[in-house]
């Protein structure tokens, strides 16, 4: 089996022989490598896009300390292709784990001679299965090395490099093992999209809605806006209640009832006064009560990053 995202999705050879060295690869070292997961011509569209990006610094208090991109409409492309389904199944294949719902990550920049950082951690939180890093740096740099280790022995168990742009490696999450990465250095920048597999949504996001900010926020909604969902939102029924996530902006929210029933509604964009029109005539609901609950619940999305509203 060989995985490649190409500009049109995921691309999967079958091979069983290679399926099983993977599999075995994975079980025996707690990681696998992929090489050339990025193809050249997608590779060197996204380092032209992020060479242009900004990046901030990011103190992740006991983890280190980077630089984070911030270009909103790449990181949703490249949150899409990871989301891929194809791809997901073929991970799901590799390791043996039954479901990976979802990819979430960031970006990020590590210098030479600046004071970027990593420390001994564990990405053992929600529902995070694995941990993935992608290379997407212009060259390559020098070391970067990730290191894992046992969590009670201390003692360093795998010491994996992953230098070469386009490749990417995998490894799992455990409360048995830390990792972490040595400092860059040369004069090559180490470029690397990182984030989580994760089994399920995580709800953790459900308890940070951003709900103050919506209360003393003037709506702009008006008769004739246009409700739009962001791209890249997952949905999950949880004990019959529907939660909508964010993978991106880790954020979320959970409907119930009517609100079900407006999430089908707002999957394709639509007026804000067609909505009215619609819930209106399916339910007996007061329209001047039932407007000013549907406004706020707009903006709560809005500010979740769940939706825009165009006027």
């Amino acid at each position: 089996m060989k995985i490649q995202i190409t500009k049109n999705g995921t691309d999967v050879s079958e091979g069983s022989t290679q399926l099983q060295k993977l599999q075995e690869e994975f079980k025996k070292n707690l990681h696998i490598k992929l090489s050339n997961l990025i193809v050249s011509d997608l590779l060197k569209d996204i380092q032209e896009r992020i060479n242009k990006a900004d990046f901030i610094t990011l103190d992740h208090k006991d983890a280190g300390k980077d630089l984070v991109m911030k270009d909103p409409e790449m990181n949703q492309i490249l949150h899409e292709i990871v989301n891929d389904e194809k791809f997901l199944k073929a991970i799901e294949q590799i390791t043996g784990l039954k479901k990976i719902r979802y990819f979430s990550g960031r970006v990020y920049k590590m210098i030479p001679g600046e004071d970027h950082y990593d420390m001994w951690h564990s990405d053992v939180v929600w529902h995070r299965v694995l941990t993935i890093s992608i290379n997407l740096s212009s060259d390559i740099y020098s070391g970067g090395v990730l290191l894992i280790r046992d969590k009670k022995t201390k003692k360093i168990i795998q010491e994996i490099k992953n230098t070469v742009p386009g490749d990417a490696i995998i490894f799992s999450i455990s409360t048995d093992y830390q990792h972490m990465l040595t400092k860059v250095e040369g004069n090559i920048p180490k470029i690397a999209l990182a984030g989580w597999l994760s089994s399920h949504i995580d709800l953790k996001s459900f308890d940070n809605n951003q709900t103050l900010l919506v209360n003393n926020k003037k709506s702009k909604i008006k008769s004739g806006s246009i409700i739009m969902l962001e791209k890249g939102l997952m949905e999950e029924y949880i004990e019959n209640k529907l939660f909508i996530f964010n993978p991106v902006e880790e954020t979320g929210f959970g409907l119930e009832n009517l609100g079900t029933r407006l999430w089908e509604i707002v999957k394709k964009p639509i007026m804000f006064s067609e909505i009215k029109k619609i819930v209106t005539s399916e339910y007996d609901i007061g329209e001047e009560i039932f407007e000013k609950d549907l406004i706020s619940l707009f903006n709560e999305m809005e500010v979740n990053k769940l939706l825009t509203i165009k006027n």
